[in-house]
């Protein structure tokens, strides 16, 4: 009997996924300093909301920084990431609602305003222990 536990839950251990570990690495040349804040999307429906399914935040200095996004189940997400120039922790925006700090996205490419979240989204697949995103900053 002990056995077939044992045989059986290893079986069970081979279908389950592990959960991957995201690196964003962001970059912004024009930025030497200031807080890096990752917001990671699972849901069109809320992309671009001020509820991500995780948000991060970590340091940028001369104009690069990485921050980590632990524990990811797989699936399809996507990514807006900004440099907090004033320190307040939001995505300042203008009367018209286009961002007054840098941003961009996951999948993105220089100059890209606004992606939807089809065109950012990335696939994290079941059992990849570690995945990288890199993301170059667009200065409005």
């Amino acid at each position: 009997m002990n056995i077939r536990f044992w045989t059986l839950f290893a079986a069970m251990r081979c279908w389950a996924t592990e959960p991957a570990n995201l690196e964003v690495a962001v970059k912004d040349e024009r930025r030497s300093n200031c807080q890096v804040y990752v917001a990671v999307y699972r849901d069109p429906r809320t992309w671009l909301s001020e509820n991500p399914y995780r948000f991060e935040k970590g340091e940028m200095k001369a104009g690069a920084g990485t921050v980590q996004i632990m524990n990811l189940p797989p699936g399809k997400f996507a990514i807006l990431a900004y440099c907090d120039k004033n320190g307040n922790g939001k995505l300042d925006e203008n009367l018209l609602g286009v961002p007054k700090e840098p941003y961009g996205f996951s999948n993105g490419k220089p100059g890209q305003y606004e992606l939807r979240f089809a065109e950012a989204a990335f696939e994290v697949s079941p059992n990849a222990t570690k995945s990288k995103q890199e993301i170059t900053l667009l200065s409005p």
